[in-house]
């Protein structure tokens, strides 16, 4: 006779997780996030009709922002 024994794990991470992970990630690499946005892009199959489908496609960060003044003599 054979047993056979299988364990899963299910881990859900919310929006805030993720973004947490991200910011945690880039801040050890010496960038400081100033925002992100996910990127959503449309998927057809390509027949007559079809109203595509959402799919994720990453996220677009802005980091290390900086502003600068300088003032001129005009």
């Amino acid at each position: 006779m054979k047993i056979t024994t299988v364990q899963k794990t299910h881990i859900t991470l919310s929006r805030e997780d993720v973004g947490k992970i991200i910011r945690e990630h880039l801040a050890a690499q010496n960038y400081a996030v100033e925002s992100m946005q996910s990127l959503i892009k449309i998927v057809y199959d390509g027949s007559m009709n079809d109203p595509g489908t959402e799919e994720f496609d990453g996220y677009r960060i802005v980091a290390n922002y900086s502003q600068k003044e300088i003032e001129t003599n005009e």
